[in-house]
């Protein structure tokens, strides 16, 4: 439960999904007009919750600094040889690295695991990087998860489609830099290099 001072009206709305741009906005679940022609942001009561604790723990210094321990990393990757290799060089700096390899082993394992963010390829059997991207952003619970697809595919369309499934980061395996790789995934967890 949670205390108010004081309920100042009562409204039943039409609540529609925030688009591509709002997404990943913290704490809004939707939108919604008003009678008068106001938009207004419909706000998660349980990610408000979440923030709430998790600031109280924080300030009580409860909680553990991510930079203590190893961010666990889902890599989704069909090709046994792209997957040893991203896995070793994952590892070497310092991630923890749990296997998938396709969409949808991705996906099970999603949604029995916390991760701290998921690198994927894009052309797998079962379910595509774009798919397991979209499901990923579909699911409150992971939609602020950063997702960094790692493919062949190179075209500007190719980019755009993935950037509009939901993905934080997009890179090309052509002449790839797994540096590259890991400043990204440092940037989008906030670890530091």
């Amino acid at each position: 439960g949670v205390i108010v001072d004081e309920v100042l009206s009562d409204q039943h709305v039409v609540m529609k999904p925030v688009g591509a741009l709002l997404r990943r906005v913290p704490n809004v679940m939707g939108s919604a007009i008003l009678g008068n022609g106001a938009i207004i942001a419909i706000l998660s009561a349980r990610d408000m919750l979440c923030v709430a604790l998790h600031e109280s723990l924080v300030s009580d210094a409860k909680q553990v600094d991510v930079s203590q321990r190893p961010l666990k990393v889902l890599l989704a990757e069909d090709s046994m040889i792209a997957r040893v290799q991203e896995k070793r060089f994952l590892e070497a700096a310092g991630y923890q690295v749990v296997i998938a390899i396709d969409g949808r082993d991705a996906w099970n394992k999603l949604i029995r695991e916390r991760f701290d963010a998921v690198v994927s390829d894009v052309l797998m059997p079962y379910m595509t990087g774009f798919e397991l991207t979209q499901k990923i952003r579909s699911k409150p619970e992971l939609i602020d998860l950063p997702v960094v697809l790692v493919t062949s595919l190179s075209t500007k369309e190719d980019r755009r489609k993935g950037m509009q499934s939901g993905a934080n980061a997009y890179l090309t395996k052509g002449g790839f830099d797994q540096r590259v790789l890991i400043d990204t995934l440092n940037r989008l967890t906030g670890r530091s290099s």
